[in-house]
This record gives structure tokens, sequence and C-alpha cells, in this order.
């Protein structure tokens, strides 16, 4: 096994994630969840704003939605649930989860895109929107 390294279920060595789950490439810095990798482009970083106030409450109010969601299907499926109602609640899951992404996005709209571009720093904003547009891909 590699030094510092886990082992998978099969016991082999996988090696250990960059710290913060960030890495540098190409002079772009990428953010990579699950299997999305994000393309986040240093030169915008002064434009970048947290979450916060009734935005920040309606995403965490929609996790948690989600989140509950979540757990009630567990219990149903320890429960023998029947399939459909078992994807009726993996349907509420998605919902609340792409709800949330759209809040999100919304919020990178105004707070970080517009900005730069207003900002007259086009060029680096329209690479991270293009980069952003993956999150898109899934979403109604």
């Amino acid at each position: 096994m590699a030094a510092g390294g886990a082992q998978n279920a099969k016991g082999s060595a996988k090696p250990n994630p960059p710290s913060g789950g960030h890495r540098h490439v190409g002079g772009f810095r990428r953010t990579s969840y699950v299997s999305i990798i994000v393309q986040r482009n240093p030169a915008l970083d002064r434009f970048r704003k947290p979450l916060e106030g009734d935005r920040k409450a309606d995403i965490i109010n929609r996790l948690k939605t989600a989140r509950g969601h979540i757990e009630h299907i567990l219990v149903m499926v320890d429960e023998d649930a029947y399939v459909l109602d078992l994807l009726r609640q993996v349907a509420a899951v998605r919902g609340a989860v792409d709800a949330t992404t759209r809040v999100a996005l919304r919020h990178y709209f105004e707070r970080v895109f517009a900005d730069a571009v207003r900002a007259g720093d086009i060029e680096p904003a329209v690479d991270e929107l293009m980069s952003a547009l993956t999150f898109l891909r899934q979403i109604d």
C-alpha cells in the first residue's frame, strides 16, 4: 500500500486525495466532488462571495429536505417497501437537489459572473461559466 494511502474494498492501495479536494491544472484550480470536475479560475477569486442570508437559508432547507427523503428511503428499503414507492422518494430527492443547484447557480451568475464581466474580466468569466454549465447538464 502507498504511504498514507487507504485501501479500497478489494484491498488495493488508493492514493490520498489532494488536501481540500483541490489541485491546480493548467492555470486553473480544479475542484472535484464525486465525478464532476469544475475548472475554478483563480483570476476570479476576488469576485467570489459566500452564500448568505435568505439564499443560504434556502439552500440549507432544500438540502435538509433531500436528506430527510434519503433517510426515509433507507427506512423503506429496510422495511421492504414497494419499489415504485422507493422511486417516488428518489424523484423527490432529485427534485430537492436540482432546486438547490438552480439556487446556487443563480448566486454564481449574480455574484461572480456578472461582477467579473462588469469589471472587464470577460474571458476568465466565460471560461469558468463554460465549466459551470456542466451542472446544468442534468437539471430540468
